[in-house]
């Protein structure tokens, strides 16, 4: 499941973004390169959900093994984060490389790789906090797109900040 969707999504950005950052444009078309590239930050927040069903069916061997004393709350959060970002950070590279080359995207390559990342890595830490706090897989799965789409609409991208009415 954390393959597929990395290679779905990446056969439809590179179909839809085919070379796109390689040709000439008008000022106006500038918003179709921006669009790949908020594309690759906000997909990892929404793909973060293939890490919530894991978590929660830990949670009671996680607790009677907390409760026995065989390790501390953030020793487990410590090693289940380690083994997530270790398992993303290939995932991560080949998707990366595959739609850097498909849409001819410029510029350092490890950069926006690194980004893409730790957008990763964000997604996974924020997967695990939802999942903590949530009584079922199934709230879980409800509440984690809420919060990335609040955190989305007021992140400063889609509406300025200071244009926020509040």
């Amino acid at each position: 499941a954390r393959l597929g969707d990395k290679i779905l999504y990446g056969f439809i950005m590179a179909t839809l973004w085919w070379g796109e950052a390689s040709r000439q444009r008008r000022d106006d078309q500038v918003n179709n390169v921006l669009g790949l590239l908020w594309f690759i930050c906000v997909l990892p927040g929404y793909g973060a959900s293939a890490y919530i069903p894991q978590l929660i069916l830990d949670r009671p061997v996680f607790l009677r093994e907390s409760a026995d004393g065989c390790y501390w709350s953030t020793t487990y959060l410590f090693a289940k984060m380690v083994e997530e970002f270790l398992a993303i950070l290939p995932l991560s590279l080949i998707f990366m490389a595959c739609l850097y080359g498909a849409c001819s995207l410029q510029g350092n390559f490890l950069v926006v790789w690194i980004v893409n990342y730790l957008m990763g890595c964000w997604g996974v830490a924020t997967a695990y906090w939802i999942a903590s706090i949530s009584p079922n897989v199934e709230a879980a799965n409800a509440i984690l797109p809420t919060i990335v789409t609040w955190l989305i609409l007021f992140a400063g991208y889609l509406i300025i900040i200071s244009d926020v009415p509040l």
